[in-house]
Protein backbone atom coordinates (compact mmCIF):
# COMPACT_ATOMS: atom_id res chain seq x y z
CA UNK A 1 0.00 0.00 0.00
CA UNK A 2 2.74 2.89 0.67
CA UNK A 3 4.61 1.20 -2.78
CA UNK A 4 1.23 2.29 -4.35
CA UNK A 5 0.94 5.87 -2.17
CA UNK A 6 -1.90 5.06 -0.95
CA UNK A 7 -3.52 7.48 1.82
CA UNK A 8 -6.69 7.83 3.48
CA UNK A 9 -7.82 11.44 3.86
CA UNK A 10 -8.55 12.49 7.89
CA UNK A 11 -12.00 13.42 7.15
CA UNK A 12 -13.14 10.59 4.85
CA UNK A 13 -16.42 9.44 6.43
CA UNK A 14 -15.80 5.65 5.15
CA UNK A 15 -12.97 5.04 6.98
CA UNK A 16 -12.29 3.32 10.33
CA UNK A 17 -8.84 4.09 10.34
CA UNK A 18 -10.09 8.01 9.66
CA UNK A 19 -12.32 7.54 12.42
CA UNK A 20 -9.30 6.89 14.64
CA UNK A 21 -7.43 9.45 14.17
CA UNK A 22 -9.77 12.24 14.64
CA UNK A 23 -11.34 10.13 17.37
CA UNK A 24 -8.13 9.89 19.18
CA UNK A 25 -9.20 6.46 20.26
CA UNK A 26 -9.05 2.67 18.89
CA UNK A 27 -12.10 1.38 17.15
CA UNK A 28 -13.27 -2.05 17.19
CA UNK A 29 -15.43 -3.38 14.16
CA UNK A 30 -15.91 -7.12 14.80
CA UNK A 31 -18.36 -7.17 11.55
CA UNK A 32 -16.96 -5.14 9.13
CA UNK A 33 -20.07 -5.92 6.60
CA UNK A 34 -22.74 -4.48 9.73
CA UNK A 35 -20.37 -1.19 9.63
CA UNK A 36 -21.18 1.66 7.12
CA UNK A 37 -17.70 3.38 7.95
CA UNK A 38 -15.85 0.40 6.74
CA UNK A 39 -13.76 1.45 3.86
CA UNK A 40 -12.79 -2.10 1.76
CA UNK A 41 -8.96 -2.54 1.02
CA UNK A 42 -8.87 -4.38 -2.37
CA UNK A 43 -5.81 -5.66 -1.38
CA UNK A 44 -7.75 -7.14 1.97
CA UNK A 45 -10.87 -8.63 0.52
CA UNK A 46 -11.19 -11.16 3.29
CA UNK A 47 -11.78 -8.69 5.93
CA UNK A 48 -14.31 -9.50 8.54
CA UNK A 49 -13.14 -7.77 11.65
CA UNK A 50 -10.70 -4.27 12.24
CA UNK A 51 -9.23 -2.70 14.72
CA UNK A 52 -7.50 0.80 14.27
CA UNK A 53 -5.48 2.45 16.57
CA UNK A 54 -3.91 6.15 16.51
CA UNK A 55 -0.16 6.62 16.86
CA UNK A 56 -0.40 9.34 19.37
CA UNK A 57 2.75 11.58 20.66
CA UNK A 58 1.79 14.23 22.80
CA UNK A 59 -1.17 16.19 21.03
CA UNK A 60 -0.03 14.76 17.26
CA UNK A 61 -1.41 12.09 15.63
CA UNK A 62 1.21 10.22 13.52
CA UNK A 63 -0.60 7.75 12.05
CA UNK A 64 -3.03 4.95 12.42
CA UNK A 65 -1.94 1.27 13.49
CA UNK A 66 -4.67 -1.36 11.31
CA UNK A 67 -5.43 -4.84 12.06
CA UNK A 68 -7.33 -6.30 10.19
CA UNK A 69 -9.05 -10.45 10.23
CA UNK A 70 -10.76 -12.88 8.44
CA UNK A 71 -12.63 -13.85 11.09
CA UNK A 72 -15.73 -11.96 12.86
CA UNK A 73 -15.64 -11.24 16.23
CA UNK A 74 -11.88 -11.45 16.06
CA UNK A 75 -10.90 -8.69 18.36
CA UNK A 76 -11.57 -7.67 22.42
CA UNK A 77 -10.65 -4.67 24.42
CA UNK A 78 -7.73 -6.51 25.71
CA UNK A 79 -6.55 -6.72 22.05
CA UNK A 80 -7.29 -2.75 21.91
CA UNK A 81 -5.55 -1.92 25.48
CA UNK A 82 -2.47 -4.01 23.71
CA UNK A 83 -2.11 -2.62 20.32
CA UNK A 84 -2.62 0.60 21.96
CA UNK A 85 0.34 0.26 23.78
CA UNK A 86 2.23 -0.96 21.26
CA UNK A 87 1.12 1.96 19.47
CA UNK A 88 1.95 4.49 22.06
CA UNK A 89 5.90 3.02 21.41
CA UNK A 90 5.91 2.84 17.89
CA UNK A 91 4.60 6.69 17.72
CA UNK A 92 7.56 7.42 20.09
CA UNK A 93 9.99 5.70 18.23
CA UNK A 94 8.54 7.56 14.77
CA UNK A 95 8.77 10.49 15.98
CA UNK A 96 12.63 9.88 17.22
CA UNK A 97 13.36 8.61 13.96
CA UNK A 98 12.25 11.76 12.02
CA UNK A 99 13.93 13.85 14.60
CA UNK A 100 17.34 12.16 14.24
CA UNK A 101 17.23 12.32 10.51
CA UNK A 102 16.15 15.97 10.65
CA UNK A 103 19.19 16.58 12.72
CA UNK A 104 21.47 14.20 10.79
CA UNK A 105 19.93 16.59 7.58
CA UNK A 106 21.10 19.93 9.53
CA UNK A 107 24.58 18.65 10.25
CA UNK A 108 24.93 17.75 6.60
CA UNK A 109 24.61 21.65 5.32
CA UNK A 110 26.13 22.76 8.56
CA UNK A 111 29.22 20.58 6.94
CA UNK A 112 28.55 21.78 3.78
CA UNK A 113 28.67 25.58 4.11
CA UNK A 114 31.39 24.92 6.31
CA UNK A 115 33.06 23.54 3.36
CA UNK A 116 31.97 26.18 1.23
CA UNK A 117 33.40 28.89 3.60
CA UNK A 118 36.43 27.40 3.96
CA UNK A 119 37.11 27.03 0.29
CA UNK A 120 35.76 31.03 0.04
CA UNK A 121 38.26 32.21 2.75
CA UNK A 122 41.14 30.58 0.93
CA UNK A 123 40.25 32.57 -1.91
CA UNK A 124 43.06 35.56 -2.52
CA UNK A 125 41.01 37.68 -5.38
CA UNK A 126 37.81 38.85 -5.70
CA UNK A 127 37.25 37.28 -8.86
CA UNK A 128 37.89 33.89 -6.89
CA UNK A 129 35.54 34.77 -4.36
CA UNK A 130 32.98 34.91 -6.79
CA UNK A 131 33.75 31.58 -8.69
CA UNK A 132 34.18 29.97 -6.14
CA UNK A 133 30.84 31.33 -4.38
CA UNK A 134 29.06 30.50 -7.69
CA UNK A 135 30.44 26.78 -8.38
CA UNK A 136 30.18 25.56 -4.76
CA UNK A 137 26.89 27.50 -3.97
CA UNK A 138 25.50 26.08 -7.49
CA UNK A 139 26.49 22.30 -6.92
CA UNK A 140 24.95 22.50 -3.54
CA UNK A 141 21.39 23.68 -5.03
CA UNK A 142 21.84 21.26 -7.73
CA UNK A 143 22.10 23.88 -10.51
CA UNK A 144 23.59 23.27 -13.66
CA UNK A 145 24.31 27.27 -14.28
CA UNK A 146 25.12 29.88 -11.34
CA UNK A 147 26.42 32.86 -12.08
CA UNK A 148 27.47 35.78 -9.95
CA UNK A 149 27.87 39.21 -10.76
CA UNK A 150 29.60 42.02 -8.63
CA UNK A 151 28.91 45.76 -9.78
CA UNK A 152 31.30 48.23 -8.19
CA UNK A 153 30.46 52.28 -9.67
CA UNK A 154 33.88 54.40 -10.37
CA UNK A 155 33.61 57.64 -7.80
CA UNK A 156 34.36 59.32 -10.66
CA UNK A 157 31.52 58.54 -12.58
CA UNK A 158 29.15 59.47 -10.14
Amino acid sequence: MVAEGRSILLNREQSLVARAARERQGIIVNNVQAEPDFLPNPLLPNTRSELAVPLIVGDRVLGVFDVQSDRVDRFTPEDANIQSTLASQIAVALQNARAFSQARRQTERELMLNAISQKIQSATTVDAVLQIAARELGRALGAPLTIAQLGMKDDKNN
